[in-house]
């Protein structure tokens, strides 16, 4: 946002998150539904494409549903973990 980057998307009704209600600067629409999986799924939905990041090579929870969410909904997705084979330390 600082930087004059187009941003948006879903956040649960009641703008939660994990480490407490989103701040009102983000610029977020609530879904009509609290669940994680619902913001998930609209966020995926309505995205050009993903970006997954993590450690570990197996993805798990959220991030796991976030690529079933991008196959259902035909969306380019990539995964990119640290750990892959050939990834130095």
């Amino acid at each position: 946002m600082a930087h004059n980057v187009p941003c948006g998307g879903w956040c649960p009704k009641g703008r939660k998150a994990e480490d407490g209600p989103i701040d009102s600067k983000y610029p977020l629409k609530e879904t009509p539904s609290a669940s994680y999986l619902q913001r998930t799924e609209w966020n995926m939905r309505d995205s050009d494409a993903t970006v997954l990041f993590s450690i570990e090579p197996a993805l798990t929870g959220g991030s796991l549903k976030t690529v079933d969410f991008a196959r259902k909904h035909q969306k380019p997705n990539s995964h990119l973990c640290a750990r892959d084979k050939g990834a130095s330390d």
